[in-house]
């Protein structure tokens, strides 16, 4: 048999009406219904290649080979694939993002949609949407949101295959912006997954779900009327709702951080000074900015590429993870493009800056000055020439050295060692 190969496309979705908890795990049958909207600017690529000639999958994400439960997953998933299609081969998929994965973006949702479609086409499967949207819902609940293009509604269903997406409006019906702060583009501690199995023991969990319905129909009604107060409103209500019943879970789950909350206080600060522009969370720290498309430049916030932004900034903070895509994503070339009194923040990783590039353009003053919390070899060696500069501020790794992280932390602990003493798996396994 020949090999067979596809590429597939697919948007993470920002949901207006929040999935939070299943009536049934194993199938990610979802306890109400959502809805949500497709982001047009992120997205993932994925390829799904089948030979005879590999002995099992063969998975990597931005340039770097999946293993322990992210592999676990994938694999399951493929073999519900080759299940369908009568398929015996095995795969190698590669999969790529422009925008942090694991931090509250729907990542997920926007990788198993792309999965769906390039695994089934590679596979020979011909799904329809709704097809495409119950396979994908399989891997990640809100991936079935990803499916349908624009507005999208998931339907909570009563079965297996009654439980899909359906567009509620098109792309271009209308045109929001979502302005992502990204507070964290660290991977979240506790993940959605698990988070979902235990949201029945928030005791406003029965109570949001109840009360799921009359907030569908306000969302899908200011969506088709257009009426961005109306939606303002809803879905900020159903953001906080779905973070109280996490922070009441056992054990609780605290995804807002400091700057969540403050970003959170100024945009609500914002619609009553008349800007219109709303916020929603997913289950993670980094808070969604919506506003109509006219709004934009009354937020002063423009999306641009990277020189663009390189030029144009006073300052620049990274929060991006290393992969062989960001390893120096800031050398030489980009000091240069940068303006005299621009200042580099980076509190992501080390080799994202070329230190030694870094270190010249310091000394030339072609940039102002830096703040590190993080260097290519740490702990840093007295003989760094950095440390001679007076237009640098150091911090020894300490970005994540809050009280909220590190008690975030101290619990994560505490339930991988509970896990093994109940004889489970820990959540957050090192090594298999």
């Amino acid at each position: 048999m020949s090999d067979s190969a596809a590429t597939a496309v697919a948007h993470p979705n920002i949901a207006f009406i929040k999935y939070w908890g299943n009536r049934d795990d194993s199938l990610r049958l979802p306890a109400n219904g959502s809805i949500s909207m497709n982001l047009g600017a992120l997205e993932t690529r994925t390829t799904v290649a089948f030979s005879s000639a590999y002995r099992s999958d063969r998975i990597s994400v931005n340039g770097s080979l999946s293993e322990g439960e992210a592999l676990i997953r994938v694999v399951h998933f493929m073999d519900r694939i080759r299940s369908l299609a009568g398929e015996k081969r095995f795969a190698e998929i590669e999969s790529q993002n422009n925008f942090p994965i694991g931090a509250g973006i729907a990542s997920s949702a926007a990788a198993f949609a792309a999965l769906a479609l390039a695994g089934s086409t590679a596979a020979g499967l011909h799904l329809n949407e709704a097809e495409l949207s119950r396979l994908a819902r399989l891997g990640s609940g809100s991936a079935c949101r990803s499916i349908p293009p624009g507005f999208c509604e998931w339907l909570a269903g009563d079965s297996d295959e009654e439980s899909i997406a359906v567009s509620i409006a098109p792309p271009d019906y209308w045109a929001l912006t979502d302005i992502i702060a990204v507070v964290s583009a660290r991977h979240k501690e506790v993940g959605s997954s698990m988070g979902h199995q235990r949201a029945m023991t928030s005791p406003y969990q029965a109570v949001r779900v109840a009360t799921a319905p009359e907030r569908l129909l306000e969302c899908r009604t200011a969506i088709l009327k257009r009426d961005f107060d109306r939606l303002a409103l809803i879905c900020e209500k159903d953001s906080t709702m779905m973070h109280g019943v996490m922070m009441t879970q056992e054990p609780p789950l605290f995804y807002w951080e400091p700057a969540s909350l403050k970003i959170m206080k100024n945009i609500m600060q914002w619609r009553r000074e008349g800007i219109p522009c709303f916020f929603t969370l997913d289950a993670g720290p980094n808070v969604h900015v919506l506003c109509p498309e006219e709004a934009e430049k009354e937020l002063k916030a423009e999306y641009v590429d990277l020189m663009t932004l390189l030029k144009e900034s006073d300052f620049i903070t990274l929060h991006c993870p290393l992969t062989p895509q960001t390893t120096n994503l800031i050398s030489t070339r980009e000091f240069e493009m940068m303006k005299s009194n621009c200042i580099l923040i980076n509190t992501s990783r080390g080799p994202v800056v070329d230190q030694k590039a870094l270190y010249k353009a310091l000394k030339k003053k072609q940039i102002a000055g830096a703040g590190l919390d993080v260097y290519q070899k740490e702990p840093v060696e007295m003989t760094e020439p950095l440390l001679k500069l007076d237009n640098v501020v150091f911090t020894p790794h300490i970005g994540s050295a809050s009280i909220q992280t590190r008690t975030k932390m101290a619990l994560m602990a505490a339930q991988n060692i509970v896990a093994v003493l109940q004889g489970k798996s820990p959540i957050n396994p090192v090594n298999r």
